[in-house]
């Protein structure tokens, strides 16, 4: 949160809540913009490009034709990896799409995982 009571990142929420609070802050407004008129390669790290993020996923497209390098946290079911490749593929066409593992990042690396109060393990 910024001195403002602002966050500078929205973590939680439906696609529209999370706009809705992005639309509130200048800076995180900016960034928005930002990536929805890039023409630039982008990387995506940490970010699970879910229904929840659909407002990154339309930035992302309406961007400039691109290169766009998605982070895959390895799960235990390969079909589900394959899936969410083949889903990400399609959702950001004309670009072209290239994956990595996460854990080849460091910011990947198992010694920043969390555990939560539940047992799950929490990327940080």
């Amino acid at each position: 949160m910024t001195g403002s009571g602002r966050p500078l990142f929205v973590s939680e929420g439906t696609s529209r809540a999370k706009l809705s609070t992005i639309r509130g802050s200048q800076y995180l407004s900016w960034c928005l913009d930002r990536l929805r008129t890039s023409t630039g390669d982008t990387v995506v790290f940490g970010h699970s490009l879910a229904p929840q993020d659909q407002h990154v996923m339309e930035a992302l497209v309406a961007g400039g034709k691109r290169e766009i390098a998605i982070s895959v946290w390895p799960d235990d079911d390969p079909r589900a990896i394959i899936e969410q490749k083949a889903h990400l593929r399609r959702a950001l066409e004309p670009h072209t799409v290239h994956f990595f593992d996460s854990t080849t990042h460091p910011l990947g690396l198992s010694s920043l995982t969390l555990q939560s109060d539940l047992g799950a393990s929490l990327q940080t």
